[in-house]
């Protein structure tokens, strides 16, 4: 497949015969736990691009965009960060980075974030206070997008929308059976995501209006990680501004016949079984109440919190909760038959014994939420380096670095 780089300049223009060197694209990398990595590309253009342009005093603009292609498929996309124009060479050395630092400009704050998750329409994207709810309840799906939004971002999660994460059995006096939770079930106290990360449970307005706080706000980029890492979802770009929210279940099968990278296409390929951290890891969620994210007097969170313990005792810490970092679910059939009461509302926490734990009436394995373990390399795992041909397939993998001059793809992957 072709190669091809454009730039925006009144409309999308190849400029790839004007590149002279650059470095490898990285294509939707992911972090262990399924945070969010923002990435950068090098890349140098000639000058005669002015010819190009017809514009002898053309310059790459701040926030000029970028995008490279592989035939139809997008690898890469994103503004110029910096420009220098070099006389010598007689070309520009561009450094261009993914629209997702974006996350990182605003904080996460009542201001401006209310409003935007306000105009949720469906029930589980937003349900406002009432007899039945003391605050709001905000969709996580619909808190992500709404996230890119004030950020001028876009994220589709259509695709994981309807997904089932797992199984529950209820049972009350009017109804009986298996439900299925799916992604978009689960939510979040409104006033809760103001206190997300702070070391107090406190109403919006005190944290506001007290410069102290300002320090312990996280920003978008760092709830937008946190929810995708809790819930085993990556985000794919799908244009400069433009992102999609997926479910990555499975690795690159190496194995030398029938996997998707056979022995002949390993030009180069390397194993090592990395061995379980013995770091201590803050594992739990701070207890809270409710009344006191609406409150104006902080309430201090406590300190102590449980600890997962891999190999021996150890020190540090590799991964740790965020303090009132919780999410609950709900399921149709609970709206369908008791409309806006509350019922069997579930809170998810992690617990030192047993990794992840939704209730008692869990049916069958919660496999698409990410463990505390893995999360924290409290597991042996192998880890595998191959060089290959250009790959795009989404799967579960750290690094994806593809070299537009060899045409191959540097894949780290990890299998636990």
């Amino acid at each position: 497949m072709a190669i091809t780089v454009e730039h925006y300049k009144a409309g999308w223009n190849d400029i790839t015969d004007y590149v002279e060197s650059c470095g490898v694209v990285p294509f939707n990398p992911v972090n262990r736990d399924y945070s969010l990595q923002a990435q950068t590309w090098d890349v140098v253009i000639a000058c005669t691009i002015r010819t190009f342009y017809s514009d002898e005093t053309f310059n790459f603009a701040a926030s000029d965009k970028i995008r490279v292609y592989n035939g139809a498929t997008l690898l890469f996309s994103g503004y110029v960060d910096k420009s220098v124009y070099t006389y010598g060479s007689m070309n520009f050395a561009l450094k261009i980075k993914t629209s997702i630092m974006k996350l990182t400009n605003k904080k996460v704050q009542y201001d401006g974030l209310d409003t935007e998750f306000a105009t949720g329409v469906n029930w589980y994207d937003y349900t406002a206070a009432s007899y039945y709810y003391s605050m709001p309840i905000v969709g996580a799906m619909w808190a992500l997008k709404c996230l890119f939004s004030v950020c001028g971002l876009t994220l589709d999660t259509s695709e994981i929308d309807d997904v089932k994460v797992l199984t529950r059995n209820e049972s009350d006096g009017n109804w009986a059976g298996n439900v299925d939770v799916l992604y978009k079930y689960f939510y979040f106290y409104e006033d809760m995501v103001w206190c997300i990360g702070h070391n107090v449970a406190v109403g919006h307005a005190n944290l506001d209006q007290n410069i102290n706080h300002d320090e312990n706000k996280l920003t978008c980029f760092e709830l937008v990680s946190a929810i995708c890492s809790y819930l085993r979802l990556a985000v794919r770009l799908v244009d400069v501004d433009s992102y999609k929210l997926i479910s990555l279940t499975t690795n690159f099968d190496t194995s030398a016949t029938g996997g998707d990278i056979d022995d002949v296409d390993k030009f180069e390929y390397s194993r090592e079984t990395i061995l379980a951290s013995d770091e201590r890891v803050s594992a739990g969620d701070t207890i809270f109440s409710e009344v006191n994210l609406q409150l104006f007097t902080a309430n201090p969170l406590p300190d102590a919190e449980p600890s997962l313990l891999g190999g021996v005792n150890g020190a540090g810490s590799s991964v740790g909760a965020l303090s009132l970092f919780c999410l609950f679910f709900s399921d149709a059939v609970n709206k369908a038959t008791h409309y806006e009461e509350v019922h069997d509302y579930v809170k998810c926490q992690f617990d030192a014994s047993t990794d992840f734990v939704i209730n008692d009436g869990t049916v069958g394995a919660t496999l698409n939420l990410t463990s505390i373990t893995a999360r924290a390399k409290l597991n042996n795992y192998l880890q595998e380096v191959v060089l290959t041909n250009i790959k795009t397939d989404e799967k579960t993998i750290l690094q994806n670095n593809i070299d537009l001059v060899w045409s191959n793809s540097e894949i780290s992957q990890e299998t636990y």
